[in-house]
């Protein structure tokens, strides 16, 4: 390794002194050539400690969930406990790098995510504001059809349920971050688990979900173009000037520049759904037919003449799962926030806000159209008042596509970065000298992001109806839950038996009788200071009242995700038969909104 590099590395571990002695031991794998497993495994250079811990480890069945266990594992956890952050290097009057004693007190922390070059800036609000605009777009206008579907006590039920799984699922990201602060996304944690071929499954499928409702909102703007006078103009071209403009707007790099967009996104759904429920309430149901029946509610099961097939009742109840949270979003989240021991509240206001607003928009539009409530509810409406509600979510429409395109384009940033500077000299890795590479990746990356979404938006026949707010029986719906949401919500326990584990094993390590705080607790991240400055353990296993019930909770919530991945599926087969039976599904690249 280069000399400057040997310099920076030393100046790394003299201005990280929280790092753990195991830590330190392995600091100088913490270079992003280093990110083979079989470089970090087999190079030769184990410290004595992480081979012992590594040879001692247990192998429970419950912990075999969570990968191997060895020295490739202990490697990347040192990796990733290294801070992302960018320090600043001083130089003597001689340009040279300060060594010695003195270079502590010559580097300092810039505050600077290294790994995306942006300061960790973003606050409590702003980053609730960005969680908020990734999960609350045009699909809440589809909640009203999920009570009219499933009955309003089991709507009511579902949606406490699904807001104590998604909490749950912030909690545990959240949890793996503060105790490995160089995670950046999904990739990063697959990769933390279970080595290269972890890294690249996340990783795939947190950018094939991104991608896909970059897609669908592209096909949502262009759908907004025709409705509000673009009639003469073929979809592909309105699909492509969306997909476009939506390029330029995803183009701030920073969380904190995107909160103002979040915010204006957030605001503007607000105004479509208060405009929907007054126009509901005022105009009723304009697709009633003439002489039906009046309009009726029914607490249990669909209303009167509602779809009692397995089908419709699997796309309601996994509409309303992926209607909350904003999984693929916590981590590039987290990399950005000034302090990090803040997003548990953020995520709070994240569900309490989800939680409340689909209840009151779904009670009060039910009410109002009843068994005659369409997805989404502006097809209930007359052609003006739908006219007025695409325009109103004109803005949310463009920015929550530009949300997804943040996780996706970040994600290939920190890759495509991570590959340049292996085996580069630690004077090109100074914030000045890397920003303008930075900013090229960056504007590469979502020009391929957002020309992939546009090309599987028009090759595949049914994408139309993927996560689209345009039926309310779409076969994509269900794939997207079940092949993607649902693993989301899985990885969560994934993290927290892996969290199980590390402290299990940390507390083997210590001597007999040792009541002082695990080291994990202690000095890997896994706590935060309150107001008094004082370290508080935010080890959930121990605030849920023992290691066995975070056990049940684990696999109980793995459990569930795996019924409603397997349900979701074995509905997609029946959706496809029908589908195409009924000729729903288009030709590829169609003028034909």
């Amino acid at each position: 390794m280069a000399s400057e590099s040997s310099k920076n590395e030393k100046a790394h571990v003299a201005s990280t002194p929280k790092l753990d002695e195991e830590a330190k031991a392995t600091v100088q794998l913490n270079t992003p050539d280093s990110h083979s497993d079989w470089n970090i495994a087999h190079a030769g250079v184990m410290p004595d400690a992480v081979q012992a811990v590594a040879s001692q480890r247990p192998h429970p069945f419950f912990f075999r969930l969570v990968g191997s266990q060895g020295a490739g594992l202990e490697a990347r956890k040192a990796f990733y406990r290294s801070p992302a952050r960018l320090l600043s290097r001083h130089v003597n009057a001689d340009g040279d790098d300060v060594e010695g004693d003195d270079a502590e007190a010559k580097t300092t922390d810039t505050g600077e995510n290294s790994e995306i070059g942006v300061k960790s800036q973003v606050g409590m609000y702003a980053s609730a504001f960005n969680m908020l605009c990734y999960a609350i777009a045009l699909g809440i206008l589809s909640i009203p059809a999920v009570v009219a579907n499933i009955g309003v006590v089991p709507f009511v039920l579902l949606n406490l349920l699904f807001a104590a799984f998604h909490w749950y699922t912030g909690l545990m990201y959240w949890q793996l971050k503060l105790r490995y602060p160089r995670l950046q996304n999904l990739s990063d944690a697959g990769h933390l688990l279970y080595g290269e071929t972890g890294g690249f499954i996340f990783g795939a499928i947190q950018l094939l979900f991104s991608i896909f409702l970059q897609g669908n909102h592209s096909l949502l703007g262009a759908t907004a173009f025709y409705t509000l006078g673009w009639r003469n103009t073929c979809a592909i071209v309105l699909t492509l000037v969306f997909s476009i403009i939506s390029f330029v707007f995803t183009l701030p790099r920073s969380y904190k520049l995107f909160a103002v967009l979040a915010f204006i996104s957030f605001s503007s759904i607000t105004v479509v759904v208060v405009f929907v429920m007054i126009a509901a309430n005022i105009s009723g149901p304009q697709n009633a037919p003439p002489g039906s029946a009046p309009i009726r509610i029914a607490a249990f099961g669909p209303a009167a003449g509602g779809d009692t097939s397995f089908l419709s009742a699997m796309n309601s109840v996994t509409n309303l799962l992926v209607s909350y949270g904003a999984c693929p979003s916590y981590m590039p989240i987290i990399s950005e926030m000034r302090k990090p021991a803040e997003f548990k509240r953020s995520l709070a206001i994240l569900i309490l806000v989800e939680l409340v607003l689909y209840t009151i928009v779904g009670g009060v539009i039910v009410h109002a159209l009843g068994q005659y409530t369409t997805s989404p509810s502006l097809s209930s409406l007359t052609p003006l008042l739908s006219k007025i509600g695409y325009g109103l979510g004109l803005p949310v429409i463009l920015i929550a596509g530009c949300a997804s395109a943040q996780v996706s384009g970040k994600q290939l940033l920190v890759l495509v970065e991570r590959r340049f500077r292996r085996g580069a000299s630690a004077k090109s890795l100074t914030a000045p000298e890397s920003k303008g590479r930075v900013w090229i990746i960056w504007i590469a990356v979502n020009i391929f992001t957002w020309t992939c979404a546009f090309i599987l938006a028009e090759l595949i026949p049914f994408f139309s109806s993927f996560l689209s707010v345009e039926s309310s029986d779409t076969l994509p719906l269900l794939v997207a839950v079940s092949l993607f949401w649902s693993v989301f919500i899985g990885m969560a326990t994934l993290f927290h038996l892996f969290i199980i584990r590390e402290d299990a094993i940390e507390a083997q390590q210590q001597p007999s009788g040792d009541s002082s705080p695990s080291l994990i607790e202690e000095k890997q991240g896994a706590t935060c200071r309150d107001k008094e400055g004082i370290w508080r353990p935010l080890y959930l296993p121990s605030a849920l009242g023992g290691r066995a019930l975070a056990y049940a909770v684990a696999l109980g919530i793995l459990a569930a995700t795996t019924f409603l991945c397997v349900a979701g599926i074995v509905a997609a087969a029946y959706g496809i038969r029908d589908e195409y039976a009924t000729g729903n599904v288009g030709r590829p690249f169609t003028c034909s909104v």
